[in-house]
């Protein structure tokens, strides 16, 4: 229904009461400026705020967000022009009294109102929330005043002077605007009500006119600067009848005309004919389908729904229902030209009215078109994971439970039953159920991890714990969880988890952890019968050695050129079986009789090695350098010296005969934890087939001719460092040199002292 339009008579009326104020307000401007001007202000200040106070406590009511919008800008127009108002020439509210201040005052509340009513057309036709409505102005309003307190803000007026050119500028500016929320407005006409266009078109209008008049004065007192002012006033009140008394006492008439339209329903909305036929369809129907409003109007409904349907709409049973004026069930369907999905809803209207459309007379059907797309596809998507979930459930044999902190109850997967052999819904879906089956052992273990995930001590629950199977066994089961739900005071409301039967993996770990505890004994038997067995050997093989130096003593000159040589690889066999046992010895030892780890500075380690071979690297003409400071670790102190020395002494033995001996000692990045000390040379080096070989014990990768050794040496250094919890690994290239890394725990901070500066080591 079209609303009634206003009277000539409700029309004078209207203006009575500021045509009367008005020429009040221009007589006093004559005697008392200031009292015009504050007057003048204020009744613009009082309007932005009555207008904010009424459109945000009518919105739930109009639901208007151009209103909305219109009020918040005016709201800050307001608070500006009341500062404005109190910064005037005369009020000596503010320091300095002058009237540039004022006058930017001035400018910066034009600026919000110009920009409110250029944007407020916007918002006939698309939503706004009330914050984006009130934070927009709030944030303009706030800038300028900003820079208006931060003198960042040009000057608007000089004393003597009169306005300045960005005064001047800025008014221009802001008619040009004010210009364009007019066009806008203007090309939304038809969703407004016409006499409330009439009245903001007015209003736009006045304040335009009001800026050129402000463009005029020099003097503030000027006849120009009093025109603005009355003009403001007029502005004002326009905006006031347009939006205030409108939504106050004609609410239902600025609503009618929205109401009269399909184009307000957002939904794809038809009005069908009993015999099937569209007769009236909204906007978003033809933006829906891509189709003018011309064009959907007389084409019969079922084209529009099933255009792909070869049956026709005399075999479909909703276009059958509309002819027989039945009620039609609202159906989902699926559309092929837009790919989305509908819920589409009938309904029954009529009959209608005398004077309605003939193909209406006998009622009609209103039909909506709700786009459940989305929904579909979240649907879809859930119940996918649904089935997957399901699936690797099974599949993976994990149980599922989903708890009700609060209440006790939980749900039981059928998996979770099963596979303790319960048969599935046997348990009573209760936590009390599933406590009565956990071995009596682990119970207070349970209760109290799940106590402190809970109350929120741990981010998951995950525990190991047995389960008594039907068959009154014990099943193993690795409980994991998580709290998903939690009130505001933090207290747990659901959590969900899974049971997985690690019974296999545990008499797996078990039957290892058996089989490591009976080679850790045979280890240790290996070693004490490696130890006794070189301790032992030593005393028979000193009397054997004695004795052949003996004989090559007192026997040597009866002896002929064979016995002596035969006599003499006798000595030298057993020397070397000596050394061979004492090497063996030693790498038993390792575990055997070890000390207990300690902070060792590993400088001090390296100097002592370094000066155990002291005669050896004066032989070679070897140079060593430690670099410093070493770290400090946490070692065997004679082991970490023995490492050194081995590594050391090994590039001694190997050097190059064409080349200096410079060997390195320093450090390398490690892990976490850890210190990794390089030893690098300049010697013989090393093939990359060789690098796994010769830290196995007694590897030699040269002849006794060549290099003397047991082949042990290396063998020592591996399994000192894997004692400590390092590891060790090798560079090199033959002919170029080789570096030994190797890493080993750091000490605590606080045990590290202080290393001494870098030493080199001359030979």
């Amino acid at each position: 229904m079209v609303p009634a339009p206003v009277s000539s008579a409700q029309g004078s009326r209207i203006w009575v009461l500021p045509l009367t104020l008005g020429a009040v307000l221009v007589a006093v401007s004559f005697t008392a400026f200031l009292t015009f001007h504050v007057v003048a202000e204020l009744f613009a200040c009082v309007v932005g705020l009555v207008l904010f106070v009424v459109v945000t406590s009518t919105r739930r009511l109009t639901r208007n967000d151009f209103l909305l919008w219109l009020g918040c800008g005016y709201f800050w127009t307001a608070l500006i022009d009341l500062v404005h108002t109190l910064a005037y020439k005369g009020m000596h509210v503010f320091p300095g009294d002058d009237a540039n201040l004022p006058t930017q005052l001035w400018i910066a509340g034009r600026i919000v109102q110009a920009v409110t009513l250029a944007t407020a057309p916007l918002f006939l036709s698309r939503p706004t929330t009330p914050v984006v409505a009130f934070a927009v102005p709030a944030v303009l309003a706030a800038g300028q005043g900003a820079l208006i307190a931060l003198g960042w803000y040009p000057d608007a007026y000089r004393e003597g002077l009169g306005l300045t050119a960005f005064k001047i500028g800025a008014e221009y500016a802001i008619v040009a605007v004010l210009a364009a929320a007019a066009l806008l407005l203007w090309r939304r006409r038809e969703m407004l009500d016409a006499t409330v266009l009439r009245l903001v078109l007015g209003s736009i209008a006045a304040t335009a006119a009001s800026e050129l008049a402000f463009t005029l004065y020099v003097d503030v007192t000027a006849v120009a600067n009093i025109a603005g002012h009355i003009l403001k006033f007029f502005a004002f009140w326009l905006i006031f009848e347009a939006i205030v008394r409108t939504t106050l006492t004609e609410p239902f008439r600025v609503l009618a005309r929205a109401a009269s339209t399909y184009d307000a329903i957002p939904d794809p909305t038809l009005l069908v004919s009993r015999d099937g036929r569209i007769v009236q369809a909204n906007r978003a129907t033809a933006d829906e389908f891509h189709t003018p409003v011309a064009h959907l109007v007389g084409q019969p409904l079922h084209a529009l729904l099933h255009p792909m349907d070869p049956v026709g709409p005399n075999g479909c049973p909703d276009c059958s229902a509309i002819a027989a004026g039945l009620p039609v069930p609202q159906r989902e369907i699926f559309h092929p030209l837009t790919g989305r999905t509908y819920l589409v809803t009938f309904t029954r209207v009529g009959p209608q009215r005398n004077d309605a459309p003939d193909d209406l007379t006998e009622g009609g059907t209103i039909v909506v078109l709700h786009d459940v797309t989305a929904r579909r596809r979240a649907e879809d998507w859930v119940r996918t994971h649904a089935e997957r979930l399901t699936m690797a459930l099974d599949n993976g044999e994990l149980g599922l439970w989903d708890w009700n902190v609060q209440t006790g109850s939980v749900y039981f997967s059928p998996t979770m039953e099963t596979m303790l052999g319960y048969e599935p819904g046997s348990w009573e879906c209760h936590v009390d159920a599933w406590e009565r089956l956990v071995h009596p052992d682990d119970r207070a273990m349970v209760q109290a991890v799940l106590g402190d995930h809970l109350e929120g001590r741990t981010p998951l629950y995950e525990c190991e714990h047995r389960v008594r199977r039907v068959d009154g066994t014990w099943a193993w089961i690795l409980d994991k969880g998580k709290v998903v739900d939690r009130d505001e005071a933090g207290r747990a409301l659901r959590a969900v988890g899974t049971h997985t039967d690690i019974t296999v993996r545990k008499q797996q770990q078990q039957a290892l952890a058996e089989k490591s505890r009976r080679l850790e004994e045979s280890n240790r038997d290996l070693e004490q019968f490696a130890y006794v067995a070189s301790h032992d050997l030593q005393e028979p093989l000193r009397m054997v050695s004695g004795y052949l130096s003996l004989v090559r003593r007192r026997y040597g000159e009866r002896l002929d050129d064979q016995g002596r040589e035969f006599v003499n690889l006798a000595v030298e066999g057993s020397t070397r079986m000596a050394r061979l046992i004492s090497d063996l010895l030693e790498y038993s030892r390792i575990s055997t009789r070890g000390q207990e780890f300690e902070a060792v500075p590993a400088g001090e380690a390296g100097a002592a090695a370094v000066e155990n071979l002291g005669p050896a690297l004066a032989e070679a003409d070897a140079e060593v350098t430690v670099a410093a400071p070493l770290p400090t670790v946490r070692a065997d102190r004679a082991q970490l010296e023995r490492v050194f020395q081995n590594l050391v002494g090994n590039a001694i033995k190997y050097r190059a005969a064409d080349r200096p001996v410079r060997i390195t000692v320093g450090t390398e990045p490690a892990p976490p934890g850890f210190a990794a000390f390089a030893v690098s040379d300049t010697g013989i080096g090393i093939a990359a087939a060789d690098f796994d070989r010769i830290f196995q014990i007694f590897t030699r990768l040269h002849g006794r001719t060549e290099y003397e050794g047991t082949g042990i040496g290396l063998a020592v250094v591996k399994r000192i460092v894997e004692r400590h919890g390092g590891s060790i690994t090798l560079r090199s290239e033959p002919g170029v040199g080789s570096t030994f890394v190797f890493t080993l725990p750091l000490a605590e901070p606080a045990a590290s002292p202080e290393q001494p500066a870098a030493d080199r080591v001359p030979a």
